[in-house]
């Protein structure tokens, strides 16, 4: 893959102004990096891709799965709590790039996908959250990470549906070939 990465690589420097090689560079550097993702490469090369192009689809799509999935590189956590306090930052981000995603491409079946599951595991966060709350004896927190929950269990649902008439909608116009 040493080599592949060498094509991307000079692409991405033949075209420096070329939004779609520079994500392209940073897709392949998050995904097919022979099982280990080169992190910070990757991000590098997918924030530069929305620098040139702020709705490049490629990019938004894949910095959003660096940010969701690889949170856990970005900052070490001591403490159980400050590890799942790092994976809602990263899922808040992608939830971010997502939306743009959504906005720039309707139809974009797996951004709408990933956006909806990142709305269930922030709910899921939310819940674990507001029954911690309750063990504490404070003033109780818990009521506001229920209501946050609530509207990410509704945010998730939303992004499903839309997922499912996009795939719908696919079926129905590549079902008659």
């Amino acid at each position: 893959t040493a080599e592949v990465r060498s094509l991307y690589e000079r692409a991405s420097k033949a075209a420096p102004r070329d939004a779609l090689s520079a994500a392209d560079l940073g897709r392949f550097l998050l995904v097919n990096e022979g099982g280990r993702a080169d992190v910070e490469a990757a991000e590098a090369a997918l924030k530069h891709a929305l620098v040139l192009e702020p709705l490049n689809e490629v990019a938004l799509y894949h910095l959003g799965l660096l940010y969701a999935d690889c949170a856990h590189h970005f900052a070490a956590a001591a403490t159980p709590m400050e590890e799942e306090a790092s994976r809602a930052r990263g899922l808040g981000r992608a939830v971010e790039l997502w939306r743009q995603l959504a906005q720039a491409d309707p139809t974009h079946g797996l951004g709408l996908r990933r956006l909806g599951r990142a709305h269930a595991a922030l709910a899921t966060a939310g819940v674990s959250a507001a029954r911690g709350a309750q063990g504490t004896g404070g003033a109780n927190p818990s009521k506001a990470a229920e209501a946050m929950a609530a509207e990410e269990w509704a945010a998730a649902d939303e992004a499903y549906s839309r997922a499912i008439r996009v795939a719908q909608d696919q079926q129905i116009q590549g079902g008659d070939g």
